[in-house]
């Protein structure tokens, strides 16, 4: 028997079978904690990689933010300068299809006279007979000069609305274009 196993009165093979169990036990919580350590590193590693692909992918989407913004500004500019531009030019055909109206503009237009026959000349003599193709220039009336001037106007409106269309459509298929790249 063993000092302690006299002092204390329990028998040697209990006192091993506790002095093992205590052993295990403190080996266990041991193993325990070192995997509990491990885990949390292992989160801490996981949780530093996802912050970095974060920020990365937060850095790249407000770099296509600034570029984006960017391109808007530029858009903006050039919307400005075609709207200046447009109502310049409505204000200039409005002065002029006044202008044509009143009479202190005139408008030229040539035509292409062709041979009138003769037997129609002798039968209305308000026809005149000229050679094929000879060009005759007349002035236009005031009314008929503003009515075409007036049309010149809205066809180039319809075309710059039209073309400020494909600008912003271009514009836009190019941004998502590059947003897929």
């Amino acid at each position: 028997m063993s000092a302690i196993s006299i002092m204390t009165g329990i028998p040697d093979p209990v006192l091993k079978i506790g002095a093992v169990a205590v052993a295990a036990a403190i080996a266990i919580a041991g193993a325990l904690e070192y995997r509990h350590a491990l885990i949390v590193e292992g989160m801490k590693k996981d949780a530093d990689q996802r912050d970095k692909a974060a920020t990365t992918a937060l850095l790249a989407a407000d770099a296509k933010v600034l570029r984006a913004q960017g391109q808007i500004t530029e858009l903006q500019g050039q919307l400005s300068t075609l709207q200046m531009e447009s109502q310049n030019a409505q204000s200039a055909s409005l002065v002029q299809e006044t202008a044509l109206r009143a009479g202190t503009e005139r408008l030229r237009a040539d035509f292409i006279a062709h041979r009138a026959g003769e037997a129609t000349a002798a039968t209305n003599p308000a026809i005149t007979i000229v050679d094929s193709g000879t060009t005759i220039t007349e002035d236009l009336s005031g009314e008929v000069a503003g009515n075409l001037e007036s049309l010149r106007r809205n066809e180039n409106t319809a075309i710059d609305r039209l073309n400020a269309c494909i600008l912003a459509y271009d514009k836009v298929k190019d941004q998502a274009d590059s947003l897929n790249k």
